[in-house]
């Protein structure tokens, strides 16, 4: 006969046995540090910065979870470092997280070394100062090369052939390069000087009259021009390299499990996977 000692330690065996487990919730596609996040939030993402996503495959679907679980990260991290508030936007949380190991400013330095190792890339080939008029009509083509032939300045020979042809347009293109030109206007063009206005060249749609207002030779930007422009490139580096900083101590900080049977699409992204429910 079984003592009657026993039995509440029996039961208790049994209760563990039946205990149930910490599962999510049906609506529940990830747990981060101990967080539940729902789908309701990662929808009110793809609101924010997919128009929906309605359209989305599995496999961009997965790429923006991913980013969303990043954001979620690092508002986590914004949190746990003071410098953000729970109820705070991500876009303010994370902004907040990147200016708080101080401003992003590339020393001069680092500035002169980078146009150095990237030299070619600040050597511009030939190009033009353009204008052009166009017009559906020959003859006001023909006059209006005539004219600038002749010194007329551009403003007024438009003005002329848009009162003999209301449809006729023109304008500055400002510079741009012979080899980005059609071929037919690159060839008009060739040989023009600064100043110099083209034959009418005739296509599909009208008649064209260029005039090269001025011709620029190939250069080499030098360092000083281009110092805006390295500031900028280095700044966005070093703002990514930040970023995958923080996104790295914040999945240290926080685990991460996706639970994918709760999405609505294949997850193939780089998180752990649960599947709680079998």
């Amino acid at each position: 006969m079984r003592s009657p000692r026993a039995l509440p330690l029996l039961v208790l065996l049994l209760g563990a046995c039946g205990a149930p487990r910490d599962l999510p919730e049906p609506d529940v596609v990830a747990r981060i540090g101990g967080e539940d996040v729902r789908r309701a939030e990662f929808e009110t993402y793809l609101v924010r910065n997919a128009g929906g996503g309605e359209t989305l495959a599995s496999e961009p679907l997965s790429v923006l979870f991913d980013r969303f679980v990043e954001e979620r990260l690092l508002c986590r991290l914004a949190g746990q470092r003071g410098v953000a508030a729970r109820d705070d936007p991500p876009r303010r949380a994370v902004d907040a997280l990147l200016a708080a190991d101080g401003p992003l400013e590339p020393t001069a330095e680092e500035i002169a070394a980078f146009y150095r190792e990237h030299r070619t890339a600040f050597e511009q080939p030939e190009r033009v100062r353009l204008r052009q008029l166009l017009t559906g009509d020959r003859r006001v083509a023909e006059r209006a090369r005539r004219e600038l032939a002749a010194g007329s300045p551009f403003d007024a020979v438009l003005k002329r052939a848009r009162q003999a042809d209301p449809a006729a347009d023109g304008r500055d293109e400002g510079e741009l390069l012979l080899a980005d030109l059609p071929p037919l206007f690159a060839g008009a063009l060739a040989r023009l000087g600064s100043g110099e206005t083209s034959a009418v060249v005739e296509v599909e749609y009208g008649f064209h009259v260029f005039q090269v207002a001025e011709r620029l030779p190939a250069r080499l930007i030098p360092e000083a021009e281009a110092a805006p422009q390295v500031r900028r490139e280095l700044a966005r580096r070093q703002a990514d390299a930040r970023m995958q900083a923080l996104l790295a101590a914040a999945e240290r900080a926080f685990a991460v499990t996706v639970y994918d049977r709760s999405l609505p699409f294949i997850y193939s992204g780089r998180f752990p996977v649960a599947r709680p429910y079998g």
